[in-house]
């Protein structure tokens, strides 16, 4: 759905509540703002839902300058995934899975030949996507402050081949 048919209130709670069980975390990650900012104008918003209750969400738009990291640069032909967000008393259970098989599906519908995402080596969640068929491509290092976080922290940019 498009950003404006997203309810941006209820994807932030959701997404903070999700991004709070890494030990990084301190604080909301994002805000509605934030949330349209971050998808910008081709941007859309992946809902789950169950009994009408948001329970997963994602983001998904075309790779932009904003995805170039030093020497790194994403396919131009990606789709970009991010600020997936699961309920926090059901992680575990497929959500994560099935928001990335819609990812799938909404890249390839639109003649996208690879999904990319970042994700920090410290929410461990690197090996989780690389068993869904993402390959690392480039790491960074930042220091305590970097996104708000307390310590130092490492980003690993990741692609899926479609």
């Amino acid at each position: 759905m498009t950003p404006g048919e997203a309810d941006l209130e209820a994807i932030a709670d959701l997404v903070n509540r999700a991004f709070m069980v890494h030990r990084l975390m301190r604080g909301d990650r994002t805000d509605a703002a934030g949330l349209l900012e971050e998808a910008g104008p081709q941007g859309q918003f992946i809902v789950v839902e169950e009994d009408g209750v948001l329970i997963g969400t994602a983001m998904v738009r075309p790779v932009d300058a904003s995805d170039v990291h030093g020497d790194y640069a994403p396919p131009p032909t990606a789709l970009y995934y991010g600020l997936a967000g699961v309920e926090p008393s059901i992680m575990q259970q497929g959500i994560g899975q099935l928001l990335l098989r819609e990812a799938e599906r909404v890249a390839q519908e639109r003649g996208h030949t690879h999904l990319a995402l970042n994700t920090l080596y410290e929410f461990d969640l690197v090996p989780y996507y690389a068993r869904q068929g993402f390959l690392a491509k480039h790491d960074e290092t930042f220091e305590a402050g970097h996104w708000g976080l307390p310590e130092q922290h490492r980003c690993c940019h990741m692609e899926k081949p479609l």
